[in-house]
This record gives structure tokens, sequence and C-alpha cells, in this order.
């Protein structure tokens, strides 16, 4: 008993050494679990920026063109011109309307070394597969265990009749009747197959007589079992996911004016700096929450404001180029979230330009040396060009995070301009996806302005960026030289 009480004065120490180690490689862990989501979301970033935006501005472009008035009275140019534009509309909307699977391969790649090739033709199959056997898992189910005696064939399930109840989850994707998982799903088969093919790609423990299936063939093979056991989880967690995010999609919807465009950019630009705002992008670009629209002209139906937004333009373009004025202005009219998108347009094109001149002029003038202004033009030029932010936003977020807090709450104030400017007008206003000077070119003035007449809105739409830019201007010089910040050039 001696011994024993004789270590009681060392147990604070033991105890608070102890606490020390615990907190170390508490923040170890929490530091490993960051990275993995970093490299996660960053993966995300790359199948959204690899394909989109050149669907996109295909067609953004393609819509114009397609508009034979524009250069009709040049004999043949008018034309050819028409011509082309129509498939380039054509070729971007291979991407648009097939996002899932090109998200697949992209995240696949993204999440092996040096996005490997083998990893890519995995995820592909993996895609199919995954949908095939879900397909055939649903009309089982639904027909022989969730009492549908209607449903006979897998066509069938896309019934409001025959399946009054679940017709909404599912869809054809490749002409494979599935559920309708959207990105959600193809994020899912792209790292799954990601892991399957780093795993397997190398395996060897197959006998002699069947070496031939051993290594990366063997990737194969694993690729229907994989499949096979997510489209099981899939069965059964998928309508309680899609039920949940149509609740919150209802939520968001009704939650009113001005609030779901704060908290989406605020979300946004205060996780941006640790890489992590592309998760919760994700639920507004590629899920429900971000709206619906079927497209008549295409037929195809669009989740999430990510693929909604550009197809809505793309729609309204082409009926007004069809002379069916009426059913484009419905299709205006119809309520849809993609004001949320302004924020992330004028970041690069006013906001964080207008935080580079009011940083360059809190330099004292005898610093403004040439090396200094051509970091300071050349990286605003970037950002104004691509739309991107973060070659800016990272000039100030390393050295002051009071800048930084500023600017996530001005731009997430200046989120809430679309609905403002809408209620007063009384109608919708900036609801075009803008993003970088060439979106502006090709969908704002060549589509909004002139096949659709709506100069009056690009020029508000200018002039209150400008305005975006000024106040921006005027806060960061303030706040650099009140609290005597070190931003570069003010060494």
């Amino acid at each position: 008993n001696t011994f024993r009480w004789g270590y009681l004065p060392f147990v604070p120490y033991m105890a608070d050494s102890l606490f020390h180690t615990l907190s170390k490689l508490g923040k170890n862990m929490n530091k490993a679990l960051l990275s993995k989501l970093q490299f996660f979301a960053k993966s995300m970033l790359f199948a959204a920026t690899f394909v989109l935006p050149f669907a996109a501005m295909m067609i953004a472009i393609g819509s114009v063109g397609m508009n034979e008035s524009l250069l009709g009275g040049v004999p043949v140019v008018g034309v050819l011109f028409s011509f082309i534009g129509k498939y380039m509309n054509m070729a971007g909307w291979v991407v648009l309307g097939n996002l899932p699977f090109f998200f697949a391969l992209c995240v696949a790649a993204a999440l092996t070394k040096e996005k490997q090739a083998g990893a890519i033709v995995i995820a592909g199959l993996f895609f199919l597969t995954f949908h095939k056997i879900l397909g055939e898992l649903s009309l089982v189910y639904f027909s022989q265990f969730k009492g549908f005696a209607d449903i006979k064939v897998a066509t069938d399930l896309l019934s409001p009749e025959k399946n009054p109840e679940y017709y909404n989850l599912f869809e054809s994707v490749f002409g494979i009747v599935t559920m309708r998982v959207g990105v959600i799903g193809a994020i899912i088969v792209g790292a799954l197959a990601a892991q399957l093919w780093e795993k397997y790609k190398t395996f060897d423990r197959l006998p002699i007589w069947l070496d031939f299936f051993n290594g990366q063939r063997f990737t194969v093979l694993m690729t229907f079992f994989y499949a096979l056991l997510l489209a099981l989880v899939i069965l059964f967690v998928w309508p309680l996911i899609g039920i949940g995010l149509e609740h919150i999609a209802r939520a968001v919807e009704h939650s009113g004016s001005f609030v779901a465009p704060f908290f989406k950019t605020f979300l946004e630009v205060g996780l941006r700096t640790i890489g992590m705002h592309h998760i919760t992008n994700y639920v507004f670009e590629y899920t429900p929450v971000g709206g619906t629209l079927y497209s008549t002209l295409q037929q195809v139906n669009l989740i999430g404001i990510a693929q909604v937004c550009p197809a809505r333009l793309d729609e309204i373009v082409n009926l007004v180029n069809q002379g069916q004025q009426a059913m484009a202005m419905d299709v205006f009219n119809k309520p849809n979230m993609c004001n949320i998108f302004y924020a992330q347009d004028i970041t690069g094109l006013f906001a964080l330009p207008g935080a580079a001149i009011g940083m360059f002029f809190a330099i004292p003038k005898e610093k403004r040396t040439k090396k200094v202004k051509a970091l300071y033009i050349s990286t605003t030029a970037a950002v104004i060009f691509t739309g991107f932010a973060e070659p800016l936003e990272f000039m100030f977020v390393l050295v002051s995070p009071i800048l930084y807090v500023v600017h996530v709450l001005l731009l997430s104030t200046f989120a809430m301009i679309p609905d403002l400017l809408s209620s007063i007008m009384g109608e919708p206003v900036f609801t075009w996806k803008m993003f970088g000077l060439v979106n502006v070119v090709a969908s704002g003035i060549l589509q909004v302005g002139v096949v659709l007449g709506r100069w009056w809105e690009l020029a508000l739409w200018f002039a209150v960026g400008f305005c975006i830019t000024g106040i921006y201007a005027a806060v960061f010089r303030y706040f650099v030289v009140k609290f005597d910040i070190t931003v570069f050039g003010r060494e």
C-alpha cells in the first residue's frame, strides 16, 4: 500500500502528461482527417472544372449561333454560323445531360496517383454496372416486396400510374432505368473505383493457371462485387436520402428571399481557406436543394443549380430563337435558385479586384515598385478572366484574418442583392450564371443582351458590380491602413 500511495503526488503530473499526449494525438488525427477531406474536396473541384466549363461555354456560344438573324443578312455565312452553332450546342449537352458519368470518371482520376487511365476505365465500368444492377434490384424490390403489382418491367418504375409513390426517384441513364442518385452516386462510384484500383492493381494471388487475370485485370472482376454491394446499400438507403433532400429543398424554397444566398455564400467563402467549400457548394449545385428543371427541348431532367442554370438560359434562348416568346417567358418566370450564383460571379469580376485596388493604394507610394504593380495587375487579371478567387484571396487570408472576415461578411451581404432588386422591380434579375470574363461575353453579352434584348439588365449588373468594386477598395484600404496590415508591398 505504501508503494502504491507513494505515487499519489505524481498523479497530477501524469494526468497532465497524458492530457498533452492525447491532445497532440487528437490534433494529429484532426490534421490527417482534414488533409483527407481536403484531398477529396479537391477531387470534386477537378471534376467540376474539367468538363463543366466546356459544356457551359459550348451551350452558350452554340445557342447564340443557332439564331440565324444575327448574321442572316450575310449570304451563306448566316446559315453556316447557325449550322456550327447547332452542333456546338449539342456537344455541350452531351456533357451537361450526362454529368454524373463524367463526374465518376473525373473523381476516380483525381483520387489516384498521376490520374491513371486504368482507374478511369474502372470508374466507367463501375458506373454502368452499378446502375444496371440497381435498376434490376429496384424492379424486384418494388414489384415483389413493396407490393406494386403493376410494375412488370423496369420502365414501369418511371410511371406515375404504376409506381405512384416513388416514380420521381427513378430516371433513365444511357437507356438503363435506375435510381436518380445523380452526382452523389457518381462521386461515390468514382471514389470506390479509385480505391479498388489502388488496392487490387498489383494483386497476384490467383493460381498459375489463372495468372492472366492477376494484376490490373483483377480489378475488373472486383468491380462487379463492389457494384453489387453498393447497389444493395443504395436500394434501401437512397429512398430515405431522397426524401430528406426533398424536405431540405422545400425548406430552402420556403425560407424566403435573402436567406439561402446569404448562408450559401457565408459557408462557401468561409470554408474556402481550408478547401472544404466544394463539399457545401455541392449541396446546392448537384442535389435537389438547388432546384430541378425538365428541359423540354433536350428531354432530360436536370438537378442542382450547376446543371439547371445553364440549361435554363439555353432553353429560354432557344425558345426565343424559335419565336415562342410566351413559352420562353414561362421558363423565365418559373421559380429558380440561379441568383445564388451571383456571389460567385461578382467575386472574381468585381469584389476581389476592388480588394486588390484597396490593398495596392494602401502601400506607400515609394514602395509601389514595378514588381509590386506587376504582381497585383497580373493576379487581378487572372482572377477576372477565370473567375476563380483563390489567387487574390490568398494574398490577404494568410496574413490577416481580419481582412478575410470582412471579405466573408461583405460578400455574403452582397449575395442578397438579386433578391432585393427582384422585389423592387417585380421580376427576376441577375439569374444568369456569368462566372469569369469568358462567360460574361458568351452568356451575358451574346445571350442575355443580343438574343434576349435585356441590355438594361446587363447595364444594371455592371453598374452594381462597379459599385461593389468601389466599396471593396475603400473598405480594404481603410482596414489595411487602420490596423497596419502587412499585405504584399507593405513589408
